[in-house]
């Protein structure tokens, strides 16, 4: 009976002639021992395997642990351990067998206890290969220790397929990087820009330094996204997957893939749906959006003439403070015995449909020095002057009406007082003459307030929980006039929503949630077992916003139901809706269900 086991370098089965106790990968050509464990213990071997193949090196190391305490001269094992140490994973690249580092050490490899008794219960053939791996790996990790030391650090890391796959020459991504690189570099930006900052490396241990130096110290990863086949080539992949792993661990990086090419959202890597990464369509967004994403996580550096530039700013400036403040300059003998008011700015500010505010900007000016003294403000109020349907001084618009011609009725004449009987001396009174009232200015009619023409400014929404499953959102408003911006009064809206759970509450309303029975078993029915989360149907270009999906730790071994599935004509692409117990209702794509061979004809749909 044949044995099988997975290679301890590319994690691909191999399957072992009867009577051979070696043999080399036919994918990698290394050479590995046939399986001398079983069971349990062989099933935790091809779990270290796996996990190291996958990145996951600290729970690979737990599971060569576990084989190492019941078979402690497994020399593969010992070997495995070591590689999970320096987080050493096998790179095959054109035939040549090279190595990235993830942790490096600044103690050798070859000094280490485990390599040492690897080497002791190997047979010639598989120390051989062990030594020689081992040299690869530590001249590797000595070169990351020296550019650490000695290189600065980058800002930004240009992830991109250079050359193309079906022949010699280079990639339109290549072309694409370049641009950005030359537009970062003169914002002031330290650029890794493998073509050129690479020139005169060899493929091999320094140019695995180069990229780990790169990869550590920059904030920004931009992945040039216009073909899937070129996201997944070996490289292309192994930079993307060790920054994604740096940011698993909690460093504050940010990866940005930038679509070209009608490049699709859903055409990208299934882990960059579960980091909900936030994409930019360049086709549409343009190199502005990535200068916006860019500057949102680390400031461009000044170059060398901005420096001196702004150093001899500060000196002039400092030296006109001594000549006028200390040397006694014209400003500080100057005794300001000439001084006038003189007016410097006037603005308008609408009051409401009839009158408007003037501020006159006034400053006390010495005329010999020229210093301000002093500054005031002088408010006042003035009728709207309009110039057809808005004011020409403070644009304040309004609907005028024409007010009907009138003219203005006179007061009547009063009767003129009796004149009394003459006595012999007395003048009789003169008759009083009456004053005409004055003509009313018309004033424009004030604004009607069309309903086709308020907007409202909306609040914030506050939750309220209503049941395990739901919670109210309300939310308020001031409504305005468009035309003449008047207020006109309070607006709410208010509406139901599933709960988003993270772990036990809403981050919403803060809800917790019950224990309640488990629901019936109806419809098609899935357990989350991978190491993946679930992404939902948000971020730019998807067109929706929906809040986030869950983590892979939130996501494994949570049971979901099914329930319908639409087609999204806008990004071409099927969505499926579920529902998990306890934590609500999500969109996620089809893609999602590959693993478990769930047939999309049998999704009913929405």
């Amino acid at each position: 009976m044949q044995k099988t086991k997975e290679c301890i370098c590319c994690g691909r089965l191999m399957e072992f002639q009867p009577g051979l106790s070696l043999q080399p990968c036919p994918a990698c050509t290394t050479i590995n021992q046939a399986p001398q464990v079983e069971g349990l213990v062989l099933d935790n071997f091809r779990r270290a395997i796996q996990l190291q193949t996958d990145e996951v090196f600290w729970e690979a190391e737990e599971s060569y642990r576990l084989v190492l305490n019941s078979h402690p001269d497994n020399a593969e094992a010992l070997w495995g351990r070591m590689m999970c140490l320096y987080g050493a994973k096998f790179v095959e690249d054109k035939g040549q067998r090279r190595y990235t580092i993830h942790f490096p050490q600044t103690k050798p490899l070859r000094s280490q206890p485990d390599y040492i008794h690897a080497c002791e219960l190997a047979g010639p053939a598989l120390r051989a290969q062990f030594e020689q791996d081992a040299a690869y790996i530590d001249r590797a990790n000595q070169a990351i220790l020296e550019l650490s030391r000695t290189k600065p650090a980058y800002d930004i890391f240009l992830c991109h397929k250079a050359t193309r796959l079906d022949g010699p020459g280079y990639t339109e991504d290549y072309n694409r990087a370049y641009h950005l690189y030359t537009l970062l570099k003169r914002k002031g930006y330290r650029v890794f820009f493998a073509p050129v900052e690479m020139q005169g490396v060899a493929a091999g241990e320094n140019y695995e330094a180069a990229i780990y130096h790169a990869l550590e110290t920059a904030k920004v990863m931009l992945v040039v996204c216009s073909d899937t086949a070129h996201i997944m080539s070996t490289w292309v992949r192994s930079e993307w997957q060790r920054y994604l792993a740096r940011i698993d661990r909690g460093e504050k990086k940010v990866l940005v893939p930038l679509l070209y090419g009608g490049m699709k959202v859903h055409g990208l890597p299934t882990a960059f749906h579960h980091h909900n990464l936030q994409a930019v369509n360049m086709e549409l967004d343009g190199d502005r959006a990535v200068l916006k994403a860019v500057k949102r996580q680390v400031k461009p550096r000044r170059s060398c003439l901005g420096k001196l530039l702004g150093t001899a700013l500060v000196l002039v400036l400092a030296l006109a403070v001594v000549y006028f403040v200390l040397l006694g300059g014209q400003g500080a003998s100057c005794d300001h015995s000439s001084k006038s008011w003189k007016l410097t700015d006037v603005s308008y500010t609408r009051r409401d449909s009839v009158y408007h505010t003037v501020t006159e900007e006034k400053a006390l000016i010495c005329d010999d020095c020229g210093m301000v003294l002093e500054r005031r403000s002088t408010p006042s109020v003035e009728e709207h002057s309009y110039a057809g349907n808005v004011c020409d001084k403070c644009d304040a618009r309004v609907t005028p009406t024409p007010s009907p011609t009138s003219t203005p009725t006179p007061s009547p004449t009063p009767t003129p007082r009796p004149t009394p009987t003459p006595s012999p001396t007395p003048t009789p009174s003169p008759t009083p003459t009456p004053t005409p009232s004055p003509t009313p200015t018309p004033r424009p009619t004030p604004c009607p307030h069309p309903n086709a023409y308020t907007y409202t400014d909306w609040g914030d929404w506050s939750y309220s929980r209503y049941d395990n499953t739901y919670h109210n959102m309300v939310r308020y408003g001031n409504e305005y006039c468009a035309l003449c911006g008047e207020w006109l009064g309070r607006e709410s809206e208010t509406k139901t929503a599933v709960h988003r759970y993270s772990g036990n509450s809403c981050i919403d309303c803060g809800a917790r949630a019950t224990a309640t029975p488990a629901p019936a078993r109806t419809g098609l029915w899935g357990l989350c077992v991978s190491n993946s989360g679930i992404a939902t149907r948000t971020g730019p270009g998807t067109g929706y916003a929906e809040g986030p999906g869950l983590s892979a730790a939130e996501a494994r071994g949570k049971e979901f139901r099914v329930i319908s599935r639409a087609y999204d004509s806008r990004n071409e692409i099927w969505w499926v809706k579920i529902e998990i117990p306890g934590q609500g209702y999500y969109w996620t794509g089809y893609s999602r269900f590959d693993k478990t061979l769930l047939p999309l004809e049998s999704i009913p749909l929405d």
